[in-house]
């Protein structure tokens, strides 16, 4: 998903198009089933490398989410262009003052 998100911003910058109303923010708690929906689409675009099998529910087994709001070195971003969610950002950042500041 970040990689399409990435891929269509830069085909946007090469015709001069410059992107003004997208926002990239930590995700919280509340938005954990958000980036849970949205993990769905970026495990079917892995599923044609890897074998990855659909469970009896019809998703994709669950992401461990959790420790993006328990590890203090993990960090969940949503991107939103035009207002509308367009993707998402999992940092793991070894040194906090990396991390990207809000």
């Amino acid at each position: 998903m970040f990689y399409r998100i990435s891929n269509i911003w830069g085909k946007l910058l090469k015709r001069g198009i410059l992107l003004k109303n997208y926002e990239i923010k930590r995700a919280t708690l509340d938005e954990k089933e958000t980036l849970s929906n949205l993990l769905q689409f970026y495990i079917y675009d892995f599923s044609e490398f890897m074998d990855l099998q659909i469970e009896d529910n019809g998703k994709f087994g669950e992401y461990p989410l959790n420790e993006y709001w328990t590890d203090c070195s993990r960090f969940p971003y949503l991107i939103s262009l035009n207002e509308k969610i367009a993707g998402f950002v999992f940092q793991l950042c070894c040194d906090l003052r990396k991390a990207i500041p809000l």
